[in-house]
């Protein structure tokens, strides 16, 4: 009894065994099983959510992985305390990689080859109704440039499509642009066709990218382009697809122009308030643009252009951020319903604003060939009633002309000059190099034209007829001497002309003549032919040179 009594002690007494602890390993699993249920539970929600299916466990258990990564990026912008402007979520792309992601979601690719044309800051001049619910240009000075302006709110908008895995943005730039400029020109609101240009603009490269300018281009060459519900978008890649001719394009869809905008804040909001939306180009290659959900996108981009994107209007966010709105293509589960509030700041010509949206912006201006008829004939008899007024009668009158009815063409549309001996080898002087500076001329500067050729026979005396046309109406006629130096002013105060005649009496020989050509910026656009025929005196009037000069403004 006493030994059991002793050996009870000695238990008691004796340390209890230890309980092995429970491996960090284990908890740190056990939260990662309940975090992977966690993210494949809001994986199968996302399926369900876009309708997407996986063919096998394979490819789910992929996906599900770039989900997962996704979903880790996201939740790292979103909680990190750094005074971010903007949000990130998930959306229809979150089961693509970044790579995956990229590869097919751009498409900007502007021509290495084209010129850009010079840049212009649109008149500070806004939209009204006027009759016919058309819309005119009204003046506007710089303080009345509004503090917020949004096209998606006054109706020139359609409603955000998807591009697809097809790299067609350029093509939705574009078409947004011809959408507003045709609404703000007709009170109409149309769904043009992006898959005619994706199809059918042979010079642009379909879901392979391009640009807008070639896309206006290809409108303006097409004759307008068609609705949508004509030529439904695809987005199929080569060689799915072929080009469709059964489509009849939107009346008053013609593109006569196109106009790029100065690479400045001031000059883009002046745009956007004056003229519409506006076409441009961004560097979208972050991977945070995937995932971009709400607030002002102030995070580096850069500024190497990727992505043709629709700038719709400029304001201030809640939190004070000044910002500029832009329409995607990527669906409406992106972004603010398929919009991106980009930063606006003070941005310098040559820094390009943010994500580089400033560098390539430019819109379209619509009409037809038979508008430019009218509007040459109309200052052809304007510049006949004023041929014989004095310098103020004349100012006097073009003062009475109401802007607002002069079919106007801003400083910086692209443009063109040639010029071309039209003698045909029979005049004294025949002319073998004829060259135009610049190639491509803008109102309000001078445009000069060099001929070089060579003289045939004596030539003492001579006499030019010079005739300026517009269109097809004939807005002045000059006659002067062929020797020497001579000016002319043309009517209506639509610039002047100086020529750098022959040095008479000439000798047979290597001779230069040129011509130097000064269009005002008040000029009316279209195509100017400026031709000069000479005599000579001596020869019973007999050809001695011809030069013909068209310019395109």
């Amino acid at each position: 009894m006493v030994a059991s009594h002793a050996l009870i002690l000695l238990a008691l007494a004796a340390p209890a065994l230890a309980t092995p602890p429970i491996p960090k390993e284990f908890f740190e699993s056990q939260k990662r099983t309940a975090e992977d249920a966690k993210v494949a539970n809001r994986f199968r929600a996302w399926m369900a959510q876009h309708g997407v299916t996986f063919g096998t466990k394979g490819e789910f258990d992929r996906r599900l992985k770039i989900f997962a990564e996704n979903s880790d990026l996201i939740d790292t912008h979103n909680t990190a305390n750094d005074g971010s402007t903007f949000t990130l979520s998930h959306n229809e792309f979150s089961h693509l990689s970044w790579d995956e992601f990229k590869e097919t979601h751009f498409g900007y690719k502007r021509s290495s080859d084209k010129p850009k044309p010079a840049r212009q800051t649109p008149e500070r001049r806004p939209m009204e109704k006027v009759a016919g619910g058309r819309r005119r240009l009204v003046e506007l000075t710089g303080s009345e440039i509004p503090d917020e302006v949004d096209w998606v709110r006054e109706g020139a908008v359609t409603p955000v499509q998807n591009q697809g895995m097809c790299g067609s943005c350029w093509a939705f730039s574009t078409i947004g642009a011809m959408e507003g400029a045709y609404y703000l020109a007709t009170d109409d609101l149309i769904k043009f066709s992006e898959e005619q240009l994706v199809d059918c603009d042979k010079v642009d490269k379909g879901c392979f990218g391009g640009d807008m300018e070639q896309a206006f281009d290809w409108i303006k060459e097409n004759g307008g382009v068609c609705p949508e519900d004509e030529y439904p978008y695809v987005g199929l890649w080569p060689p799915f697809k072929t080009c469709a001719t059964t489509c009849t394009p939107v009346e008053g869809s013609q593109v006569k122009e196109w106009a790029q905008v100065k690479a400045t804040d001031e000059a883009l909001m002046t745009a956007l308030a004056t003229v519409g939306p506006i076409a441009i180009a961004i560097e979208a290659d972050q991977m945070a643009f995937q995932f971009y959900s709400d607030g002002v996108y102030t995070a580096p981009c850069g500024d190497k252009l990727d992505h043709g994107v629709l700038a719709v209007g400029y304001g201030t966010w809640e939190d004070g951020t000044d910002y500029w709105k832009v329409k995607n293509s990527w669906g409406d589960s992106w972004g603010q319903g398929g919009y991106i509030l980009l930063e606006r700041a003070d941005s310098e010509e040559d820094e390009g604003g943010q994500c580089g949206l400033l560098i390539e912006a430019i819109y379209p201006i619509l009409g037809t060939p038979e508008e430019d008829a009218d509007g040459a004939a109309e200052f052809a008899v304007e510049a006949a009633e004023m041929t014989e007024m004095s310098e103020a009668e004349r100012e006097a009158l073009w003062a009475l002309v109401d802007p607002s009815d002069v079919a106007e063409r801003p400083v910086g549309f692209r443009s063109s000059a040639s010029a071309k001996d039209c003698g045909g080898g029979t005049s004294d002087v025949v002319f073998h190099d004829v060259t135009i500076s610049p190639i491509a001329p803008r109102r309000g500067q001078p445009v000069s034209m060099m001929a070089k050729g060579t003289l045939t026979k004596p030539l003492a005396e001579g006499d030019y007829n010079l005739e300026v046309m517009l269109g097809s109406s004939t807005i002045y006629q000059h006659d002067g001497s062929l020797c020497g130096e001579s000016s002319a002013e043309l009517p209506l105060g639509l610039g002047y002309i100086e020529l750098h005649g022959l040095p008479c009496p000439a000798t047979p020989g290597p001779t230069e003549f040129s011509l130097e050509v000064t269009l005002p910026a008040i000029a009316p656009p279209g195509d100017y032919d400026i031709s000069l025929a000479g005599t000579d005196d001596l020869d019973g009037g007999a050809p001695a040179l011809c030069l013909d000069v068209k310019v395109e403004l």
